[in-house]
């Protein structure tokens, strides 16, 4: 509800926004004009936390174990689900599930 409250306030008056900032618990930052900003996303990898850029896919994941790593043959993708993480059923023997667009706690194991 915050965020909601915030981005309209932001639209409204985008060049006093975070000096006039007055959504409780919301805080604003401006970077310098000369700084980027790479929005990525948590994932799980075999157990171990792993971040992929916004958009990043399967094989952008398994690329964060080295350069050239393959999908296993056992590979499995597990994604929230009404709450619960559930699996993401895939033709093993396609490499489509590479091109599978990662969510925010994906979990990847094999």
């Amino acid at each position: 509800m915050k965020l909601n409250e915030a981005t309209k306030a932001r639209q409204a008056e985008p060049e006093t926004f975070c000096p006039t900032l007055s959504v409780s618990g919301v805080t604003c930052l401006i970077f310098p004009a000369n700084f980027g900003v790479s929005p990525e996303l948590r994932v799980r990898v075999k157990g171990r936390e792993t971040f992929v850029r916004v958009g990043g896919m399967v094989h952008d994941a398994l690329e964060s174990l080295g350069p050239g790593a393959e999908a296993p043959t056992t590979l499995q993708v597990r994604r929230f689900f009404r709450g619960q993480l559930m699996p993401v059923r895939f033709d093993s023997s396609s490499e489509d599930i590479l091109r599978l667009e990662l969510m925010p706690g994906d979990e990847i194991t094999w």
